[in-house]
């Protein structure tokens, strides 16, 4: 048996045969003397033609299944917004533009001139922190599929998910997970993902949360290691110490399957709960293989469980206090989501668009908590205020009388609408995003405002706007939806004068401020992914920084603390949407800060619903 440590990613236990992933980005690439720029340019709009054809192949068939199972998963959205991405790279003026200059001004043969390009765009983004960590691995896996284009390799056809007769599930071992890795298999076979540099907000983590897999990263290997002979060997990953176990003996498995039992117990209640399992088990059938939350923090059991080192020795004892462990859980589970015994925090699902609605109504949440409307504004045109109003029409008609908060776009950052044409930012994480943009964007964001106010007619609808710091910007929204409401009026347009506009808080200058900001807002909203991100003046996305970055942090705790103490002394509600809702050591705290709602991720609401 081997064990390597790493970082956790998404948390809980998963078995299955580990099936290899790893990249040949870096291949040697011969230099050619003298080349015909004819035939390379010819080349090159060859490669790029056939590799858009197989992407958005692959994109219709992903459609194509969606359609007939009757709504596309959280993980096949997430899969088609990465492939869309790739074909607005390929269509962009630049990238074409500087491969075509290698090739006409520096002689270079296309191959050559591809990887001068990728390198260039990878050197310019890996410097940005947020913004293009995630996206530094799609440039090497797009350019990738460009190099088997030319060489007419097998990744030029459409990727259809290998057959697999033995029925197992399986663990992703790569040196660095994308989307082409995980379209190779099939996806509800993929109980875990091991990688050696795959970050916390990566494309990767993204994937393997929105497939509920465990993923465990920065696990390093000996130098002189052979990853071949892992192929199709068991393997057993511990989420919650973020270890990988190859070849697990029989009393390590018995070990990690009781303290997948137990974490387990500790969301289980009486009656419903057998519904809730079988159910999921038939969705991913894989639920006898792993059954945690898996909620994509690498903190939470730090602090439950600091002394299980994850050897055999504690392995054992934990076994021994099990059972009554799960007895107590089970007196005190109504009673965990629940303030002064009679109030019950709601649990809201985080959505983006309307594919995911429809799977987030199967796991009856209180509501949408979080609707992320920047993802309409990613395509290379922008929508326009009645293909605006269509979209949020139809959400708040699906969830119509339950709440639904929709945030204005949060652009900016490492969410760019192509058609903005923004200028390049030395620090974008600290630029000009969220409400700036808005704000620098009025024609851009009146318009979304229109669509809003005429889609609260039907449904109930509350507003919200991201990376608020100041009581100043609140009174020039206020004014600015003044002057649209007053304008549709005049056009005798109908719209919503019910609407509840909300805050979001999620800088430190909103946190110091949310006595006066209460004040102007109707609500709430804590997003504690940027919060934790300023507060602690780290960037989130830094492998390098894992162990510095404690999102259970006395200084973030205390901001959320600050920020519900103001909502409660002005009579207004407070949610928190960011990875924190789902951390579940961390309820009972935001319960008795004052916290009314908690907005999860989709695979995360049964979860948090057992607890109730």
């Amino acid at each position: 048996m081997l064990i390597y440590n790493g970082h956790t990613i998404c948390e809980g236990i998963s078995e299955g045969r580990i099936k290899l992933c790893i990249h040949d980005f870096n291949r040697e690439i011969l230099s050619v003397e003298k080349i015909n720029p004819a035939s390379e340019i010819k080349r090159f709009e060859d490669a790029v033609s056939l590799t858009l054809c197989s992407i958005k192949s692959e994109c219709e068939k992903i459609k194509s299944d969606g359609e007939k199972s009757g709504s596309l998963s959280e993980t096949d959205e997430t899969v088609l917004k990465i492939l869309e991405s790739y074909c607005m790279i390929l269509e962009d003026d630049e990238f074409k533009t500087m491969v075509l200059e290698n090739i006409k001004e520096s002689g270079l043969s296309l191959e050559k001139s591809l990887e001068k390009t990728r390198d260039f765009f990878i050197d310019a983004l890996s410097g940005n922190g947020e913004v293009f960590s995630s996206r530094t691995n799609d440039m090497y896996d797009l350019t990738d599929r460009l190099f088997h284009s030319l060489s007419h390799e097998e990744k030029n056809k459409i990727i259809i998910p290998k057959e697999d007769e033995s029925n197992e599930n399986m663990i992703l071992l790569t040196d660095s997970m994308s989307v082409s890795d995980v379209l190779k298999y099939d996806r509800g076979k993929i109980a875990g993902i091991v990688s050696m540099r795959d970050s916390k907000y990566s494309h990767a983590a993204i994937l393997a949360k929105s497939m509920n897999a465990v993923m465990v990263t920065g696990i390093k290997f000996k130098k002189d290691d052979d990853l071949k002979m892992y192929e199709n060997a068991y393997a057993a990953i511990d989420g919650y110490e973020g270890k990988i176990y190859i070849e697990p003996d029989e009393d390590t498995l018995i070990c990690l399957r009781k303290k997948k039992e137990k974490k387990a117990a500790f969301f289980d209640t009486d009656g419903q709960n057998g519904e809730v399992n079988e159910d999921k088990k038939n969705k991913n059938e894989k639920a006898d293989i792993y059954q945690d939350g898996n909620n994509c923090k690498a903190n939470q059991d730090n602090k439950n469980n600091k002394s299980d080192k994850g050897n055999q020795e504690n392995l054992n004892s934990n076994k021994d206090k099990g059972n009554q462990d799960n007895q107590n859980i089970n007196n005190t589970m109504n009673e965990n989501m629940t303030t002064d015994k009679t109030k019950r925090i709601k649990i809201y699902a985080n959505i983006c668009g309307m594919n995911c609605v429809n799977e987030a109504v199967k796991f009856d949440p209180d509501g949408i908590g979080l609707f992320r409307t920047e993802y309409l504004f990613m395509n290379a045109s922008k929508p326009g205020e009645d293909e605006q109003f269509e979209v949020y029409k139809a959400i708040l008609e699906k969830m119509n009388p339950l709440p639904v908060i929709i945030r204005t776009m949060d652009l900016g950052a490492d969410k760019n609408a192509p058609f903005l044409n923004l200028e390049p930012e030395d620090n974008p994480a600290m630029g000009l995003r969220g409400i700036r943009l808005c704000l620098n964007k009025p024609k851009l964001f009146k318009t979304q405002l229109r669509a809003l106010l005429r889609a609260g007619v039907y449904g109930n609808l509350s507003v919200m706007f991201p990376m608020i710091t100041s009581v100043n910007e609140v009174k020039k929204i206020k004014a600015i939806t003044e002057e649209v409401k007053a304008k549709l009026t005049k056009e005798n347009i109908p719209f919503s004068q019910n609407i509840r506009f909300g805050v979001m808080i999620e800088t430190p200058a909103a946190v110091m401020v949310a006595d006066e900001l209460a004040k102007e807002a109707d609500f709430f909203s804590i997003g504690s992914n940027d919060l934790t991100q300023y507060t602690l003046a780290m960037d989130r996305t830094n492998p390098s920084l894992e162990e510095f970055y404690d999102t259970h942090s006395p200084a973030v705790l205390k901001m959320i603390k600050m920020t519900a103490k103001a909502a409660k002394e002005n009579n207004i509600p407070v949610g928190i949407c960011g990875e924190l809702a789902a951390d579940t050591s961390l309820t009972e705290e935001f319960i008795d800060m004052g916290i009314d709602e908690l907005s999860v991720a989709i695979p995360q609401i049964a979860e948090m619903k057992k607890k109730q």
